[in-house]
């Protein structure tokens, strides 16, 4: 078993095997380990401390990815699920989320390189019918 060494020199408490099977079984969720660990282990462990740790490890990063990766899944197919069965809610927003790249959007946004490199926004919402024409005119006119 590797031991991690802390910053005094002695063998640090909560090791990366430690953390795996209580990142795992949290599906990735700081708060979630941290309360597993003080629990299995009967020592007090802080969402901070986890998230360090995890951090810092490569192998244990990768596992927290892949955990929430699964839950988007889970969450991704009951949506699916529902909105096939004809749940409006969920259509609409499979349009607004998944449909985007089809034109569903709520917002329309142009952007682009503004004064001292920042990248302004337009949130096309706030103009009325009248307004919207003359932009389109002028953004032809541009074009």
């Amino acid at each position: 078993m590797k031991m991690m060494r802390g910053e005094i020199g002695r063998p640090r408490f909560w090791t990366e095997e430690k953390i795996e099977p209580a990142l795992i079984a949290a599906r990735g969720l700081y708060a979630e380990t941290a309360r597993l660990l003080a629990l299995t282990y009967g020592v007090p462990c802080s969402h901070a401390r986890v998230c360090s740790i995890v951090n810092q490890s490569p192998r244990l990063r990768k596992i927290r990815e892949t955990c929430m990766e699964a839950v988007l899944d889970i969450c991704e197919t009951q949506v699916m699920t529902r909105a096939e069965l004809g749940d409006q809610k969920d259509q609409h927003f499979l349009l607004m989320t998944k449909g985007k790249q089809r034109g569903y959007c709520k917002h329309t946004q142009l952007s682009g390189v503004g004064p001292g490199g920042t990248i302004p926004v337009i949130d096309l919402t706030k103009l009325d019918d009248e307004e919207l024409q003359r932009l389109e005119a002028l953004l032809e006119k541009a074009a």
